[in-house]
């Protein structure tokens, strides 16, 4: 690689390694169709390009940009293992039209192997999206979203967390969201899938690290933190310490005593220790707030979050 490319690498040099990130330059053609145009960005497992696409007459004009994400060989242990991410995406996709859910989902477009020095990468080809959430409070005041604004992405990602529960897909990485054209798009590497018939007894989940009330992960459970906090307060959330009975106590005050059916499939210590039979946390004391969906808490002045716990 030359030198003067290498000072340009925002992900470092050491993730272009065996097993690692493919290096990609401008004008580079990939699967004899798509011509690397600049960079988009790069995570953990890849990195992403503006490409365009070649073969317009099949794509049409109007959709000849596209974005190009390759991914590290690191992502699947070789060339005939299971590319999670491009099987739920691909699983998703092939589902229920009519359902109101599968018109948020960011669809897979193309995907192929691309033979580098760093061995075989799978390349996954998507429409181009706008804004990501994470950088998507810029455009607004002391980088605070207006409530209107996160009603609607919470209304999208609620759409989204349903519709995929439905086909058996369990979240765990970030979600972001276009809302210009309503596409929501999950950034995190998916570690597990379930399609299209699990066996509870033997199907393995991905835990959330926030929930550690069950034993296994399953989707009914699929309580996950949404950083809303960061983009309606315009700051991260307070790195205190808390006690698990006080933060399943948060949990309950919000959203009401647990399902018995959830109950029955966690940690039976921590249930009898933490729970009563009806579901509520024992000896908690009432929380004395308005409800979750009211003007008054949604609309909480950052200076006053020193006694809330955030999920």
């Amino acid at each position: 690689m030359p030198s003067d490319v290498k000072s340009n690498i925002e992900e470092g040099t050491q993730m272009y390694r065996p097993r690692g990130f493919h290096p990609v330059y401008i004008g580079d053609v990939f699967n004899n169709r798509y011509k690397v145009l600049n960079k988009i960005g790069y995570g953990v497992y890849s990195t992403v390009w503006l490409v365009r696409d070649l073969q317009v007459a099949q794509s049409g004009l109007e959709n000849k940009f596209r974005a190009l994400k390759v991914l590290s060989t690191e992502c699947y242990k070789g060339t005939d293992s299971p590319i999670f991410r491009r099987e739920i995406l691909t699983h998703l996709q092939d589902r229920d039209r009519d359902q109101i859910g599968y018109d948020y989902v960011y669809y897979l477009l193309n995907n192929f192997k691309h033979q580098g020095p760093n061995r075989t990468h799978i390349c996954l080809v998507f429409e181009l999206i706008g804004e990501i959430l994470r950088s998507f409070g810029a455009w607004f005041t002391k980088s605070r979203l207006l409530n209107s604004v996160m009603r609607r992405f919470t209304i999208q990602l609620l759409l989204i967390l349903d519709f995929t529960h439905e086909y058996n897909i369990i979240y765990t990485g970030i979600i972001f969201v276009k809302f210009r054209d309503h596409f929501l798009i999950e950034s995190g590497y998916l570690a597990y899938i379930a399609i299209p018939q699990q066996d509870w007894a033997e199907t393995q989940y991905s835990v959330v690290p926030s929930i550690p009330l069950y034993s296994y992960y399953f989707n009914k459970a699929d309580s996950r933190r949404v950083d809303e906090f960061d983009i309606t307060l315009g700051s991260v959330p307070p790195d205190g310490y808390y006690k698990l009975k006080e933060y399943l106590a948060e949990i309950v005050g919000l959203f009401g005593p647990f399902p018995t059916e959830i109950l029955e499939r966690g940690n039976q210590d921590l249930v009898q220790s933490l729970f009563g039979d009806d579901g509520w946390i024992k000896d908690a004391p009432p929380m004395n707030r308005s409800g979750l969906a009211s003007e008054a808490f949604i609309s909480i002045d950052s200076t006053k979050n020193s006694s809330i716990i955030y999920i």
